[in-house]
This record gives structure tokens, sequence and C-alpha cells, in this order.
């Protein structure tokens, strides 16, 4: 299994500041994308 980029405190941080926030927002604001959205998009 590959390892994440974030710690767990990291993650839990990420969530907490994203309440009131879009996906698409705080995926910018933190580097992450969306890899089902990459896939669905090349597909078409």
């Amino acid at each position: 299994m590959r390892k994440s980029r974030f710690t767990d405190e990291k993650i839990v941080a990420i969530v907490r500041e994203s309440e009131g926030m879009t996906v698409e927002q705080c995926s910018k604001k933190h580097g992450i994308t969306s890899t089902f959205r990459d896939r669905r998009r090349s597909t078409q």
C-alpha cells in the first residue's frame, strides 16, 4: 500500500479547517487532487 503524504494529525487539521468550504476550495488550498475526477475527465 502506498504511504500517505499526510499524517493523521494533518488530515484531521485539514478536515477541521475545511468547515464551511467547498471540497474544491479545500483541495486547491492544500494541493490535493481527486483521482476519480481526473480519471473521469481523461475518459471523456
